[in-house]
């Protein structure tokens, strides 16, 4: 939702200019590559923890950024931190959609791109709203925050409903 509405927020509420876009946007993606690697390692060593920690971290980053969305300086670290958070999530959770469907790992991600696909269009599609409302753009990253919050007890429910679940028979 917040990458979504990048511009508007990054122009229109912290007050950067147009041509800085492209240059924060490269910070994100620096983050987001960054993040990505990071989060491989860490779903490597702990995939539950990780998963479940990352996406706090992204809700408070998203949080932090709705705080400090006045400040120039403090924005652009944000920006390249959501990126590393946002990104460093999906190692853990790709990886779990093919541990948990081994017998069909292609068309598991398959499923699982589509879907990123269509929580994008979501995510644009609920940020209209929330701009609708009133509450201005700033609102964004509380209703991205509270959108990652919902996925975050998502992804709890899963993995305890998985450690509860006795071990499938070969």
């Amino acid at each position: 939702m917040v990458f979504t509405f990048f511009a508007p927020l990054v122009t229109g509420v912290t007050g950067f200019a147009a041509g800085a876009v492209a240059v924060l946007l490269l910070v994100y993606g620096i983050g987001a590559a960054a993040g990505n690697l990071a989060g491989g390692r860490l779903a490597d060593r702990a995939p539950r923890r990780s998963q479940l920690g990352l996406l706090a971290a992204l809700a408070a980053g998203l949080v932090v950024m709705w705080a400090v969305s006045g400040s120039m300086a403090a924005t652009a670290v944000m920006v390249f931190a959501v990126g590393a958070l946002g990104f460093a999530v999906i190692p853990g959770m790709q990886a779990r959609v093919l541990a948990t469907a081994a017998a069909a790992p292609t068309l598991a991600m398959a499923v699982n791109a589509s879907a990123y696909q269509l929580a994008a269009a979501f995510a644009g599609w609920l940020g209209g709203r929330v701009i609708d409302t009133g509450l201005g753009l700033p609102a964004l990253y509380l209703a991205g925050a509270a959108v990652t919050l919902a996925g975050l007890s998502l992804s709890a429910y899963a993995w305890h409903h998985a450690g509860t679940q006795p071990a499938p028979r070969p």
